[in-house]
């Protein structure tokens, strides 16, 4: 079974909502789902962490590198390592490789959808 540093075991099916933790959902994509074989195929997680955790936290926890994790989405927006999570946040992490297409992707969208706004406007 795949477990980070401190014995801690992200868990398809938390069996015990803990006191002073929360659950979220983690997403490794590319080469970061590496990191999550033995729990699961598909690189989603769902965890139980403490309360008030970063990503950083949750990074270092599964043993991922920090310089291995290039851009981190919370709930669909981008976010640094020190943001402050929430219960039933979902947090996706992506490898360098993959965080340029993101970046890429996230722009096109937004200025898309600024484009689309222009023309209503006229």
């Amino acid at each position: 079974m795949l477990e980070g540093q401190d014995g801690w075991v992200p868990s398809l099916f938390p069996s015990i909502h803990k006191k002073g933790s929360m659950r979220i959902t983690v997403k490794l994509n590319a080469s970061l789902r590496q990191y999550g074989r033995g729990v699961s195929d598909n690189g989603i997680l769902l965890s139980e962490i403490e309360k008030n955790a970063t990503p950083r936290e949750v990074v270092q926890k599964l043993g991922i590198p920090l310089e291995k994790v290039k851009m981190i989405l919370l709930n669909g927006k981008g976010a640094d390592l020190n943001a402050h999570l929430s219960e039933g946040d979902r947090v996706a992490l992506f490898p360098p490789e993959m965080a340029f297409n993101m970046y890429v992707a996230l722009s096109f969208r937004r200025d898309l959808g600024k484009k689309n706004l222009d023309q209503e406007g006229n």
